[in-house]
């Protein structure tokens, strides 16, 4: 399948000029502010992606300051919700950021964070979403309850994906929603983390689980099946040429057992081509983490068609409409490559990644917009969302309204 079908703008409308832009002064707004970020965390995790950001945006002068608060941290409080808004009087907090906090299973009280609002710095609140949320029933969102006293709290809302999602989350929050695509962690995959191939003989790779819903009235049981058939098609055509990795795969002849998060970049490293697998979600522009994070192997990835998701890409990937035949079609394609110029295609994807697609630009590209929101009325009319990951306010513009929901410029 040829890159590009499953975007949802056409040449025609890649033609039209750009009249707006994202708001110039946005980044110095930015740099008055300071930064609380709340994050999931283990006890024991010395630093993750997110909290290598904020140091960074502090490092750099992009914020003032940063500071980060972990639900470690919390674990012990009789109420993580005070905890919160001390911290948050504490810093002097003035944008506040809940950073996939649904991962965090700790459910804040509605009552307490509504004392945010009334803190002296009368602080912004911005509230990220890391999952795709549409494994409800017919294929509904369905956002888990410990997340929702969160969620509206916000005044700005970053979602992995739009169409169905983000409707609900702008129902549910109260408040304006923009595309936030996942991201590659700095701190395991970032570009100063070296990466020597796994000792594996394959050409073919593929990093994902074989677990899908019981019910079949969950869309969930449906895209299970559909990886696992597109699976089981690539283990028929290439045979000990495929390495497969991850739960639930027991009894296929490829299986190579499960692999630590952190060691998925070195696995795909090791093979010629990686397929990506079929996504849990065909919401607008998702995917998952995995995409971004085994693009930075070197390797040529082919992905699932998703709508709008060829424009988050390298435009090296390769695509697929994820059907078994297909699947086996598109990565043969890429086998039959030159292989210098396979391999030269694997680093273009991973230098656009490094470039566009670290949490440290996710953490920054919100925390701008939400300085924008807090900045209100100073804001020109016409403003876009600043969202780099597109590299061109061009694509943003023409459309603005499938990226975003309750813009209020």
């Amino acid at each position: 399948m040829e890159r590009g079908t499953g975007s949802i703008v056409t040449q025609a409308e890649r033609a039209l000029p750009s009249t707006q832009s994202s708001y110039d002064g946005a980044r110095a707004l930015l740099a008055g502010e300071t930064l609380l970020v709340v994050t999931p965390s283990r006890a024991g995790e010395k630093e993750t992606g997110v909290i290598k950001a904020a140091r960074t945006l502090e490092a750099s002068g992009r914020v003032a300051a940063a500071h980060v608060l972990r639900s470690s941290d919390l674990s012990r409080a009789a109420s993580p919700s005070e905890s919160i808004v001390q911290r948050a009087f504490d810093v002097g907090a003035t944008l506040i950021v809940f950073w996939v906090w649904h991962a965090s299973r700790i459910q804040l009280e509605p009552d307490v964070l509504k004392k945010l609002a009334r803190l002296p710095t009368l602080p912004t609140v911005g509230v990220t979403v890391g999952d795709a949320f549409m494994s409800g029933y017919l294929g509904r969102p369905e956002i888990p309850r410990h997340f929702r006293s969160t969620l509206r709290a916000a005044d700005l809302v970053g979602a992995t994906s739009m169409g169905r999602l983000a409707d609900h989350l702008a129902g549910e929050a109260n408040a304006p929603v923009m595309l936030l695509p996942s991201a590659v962690c700095d701190a395991q995959f970032g570009p100063d983390v070296p990466v020597t191939p796994a000792a594996i003989d394959a050409d073919v790779v593929f990093i994902g689980a074989a677990s899908h819903s019981k019910n079949p009235g969950r869309r969930y049981y449906w895209l299970g099946r559909q990886r696992q058939a597109a699976v089981r098609a690539l283990q028929a055509r290439f045979g000990s040429r495929l390495a497969v990795f991850g739960p639930g795969w027991q009894g296929l002849p490829s299986w190579r057992g499960e692999v630590d998060r952190a060691e998925q970049v070195r696995v795909a490293a090791a093979g010629q081509v990686v397929f990506s697998g079929v996504p849990f979600s065909f919401e607008p522009f998702y995917a998952s983490d995995r995409s971004f994070i085994q693009a930075t192997s070197g390797v040529p990835l082919v992905e699932t068609v998703v709508p709008g998701l060829d424009q988050l890409l390298p435009s090296s990937t390769s695509w697929t409409t994820g059907t078994p035949r297909d699947v086996v079609r598109s990565v043969e394609r890429v086998l039959e490559e030159d292989p210098v110029r396979r391999r030269e295609r694997g680093l273009e994807a991973r230098d656009v990644i490094f470039a566009r697609h670290l949490t440290t630009h996710r953490l920054e590209t919100f925390t701008r917009n939400l300085a924008m929101l807090r900045a209100g009325a100073g804001i020109p009319r016409g403003t876009l969302p600043f969202m780099p990951f597109f590299g061109d306010d061009a694509v943003v513009e023409r459309q603005l309204q499938l990226v975003t929901r309750r813009w209020p410029w």
